[in-house]
């Protein structure tokens, strides 16, 4: 359960979670779980690049404290700013990610599942009379010359 106070065990959640959805999308049942699938994927990901962007703004305001383990604080303050640079552009770099997993949502939206089998020819009554008027869909009864089946 996120804490939305303590960053250490949510990012361990997250990972936990993410470790669980790339197990469970080995295999997909029901093809359209797809879509919601996708859905959350990309708000994951957008999830992901404001983590990113907020440690970035973190590492840059907090740089006057950050020092090596030496005691060097200006060696401490270059690694936070460089710290803070990377982040922010890993953070950019999931620009093209979103993009992409959006307009894999948008088609899978517009996709209509059907059963990997075709489904078997339904009979259908086509009510009483001389002959039989049972036709199998998508099919024509043959003529018997007196008007009936045509």
């Amino acid at each position: 359960m996120p804490s939305f106070q303590n960053p250490v065990p949510d990012a361990e959640e997250a990972r936990e979670a993410m470790r669980d959805l790339a197990y469970a999308t080995r295999h997909i049942e029901h093809a359209e779980d797809t879509y919601p699938v996708l859905g959350s994927v990309t708000r994951t990901v957008e999830g992901l690049q404001q983590v990113l962007r907020q440690l970035a703004a973190w590492h840059h305001t907090a740089r006057p404290r950050a020092a090596s383990d030496g005691g060097d604080r200006a060696v401490g303050a270059a690694d936070a700013t460089a710290a803070s640079d990377a982040l922010t552009q890993a953070a950019e770099a999931l620009d093209g990610v979103w993009d992409a997993v959006n307009t894999a949502w948008s088609y899978i939206g517009r996709i209509a599942w059907h059963p990997d089998t075709p489904t078997p020819p339904r009979v259908v009554d086509r009510g009483a009379g001389p002959s039989p008027r049972r036709t199998i869909t998508g099919t024509t009864p043959p003529s018997t010359g007196d008007g009936i089946g045509m």
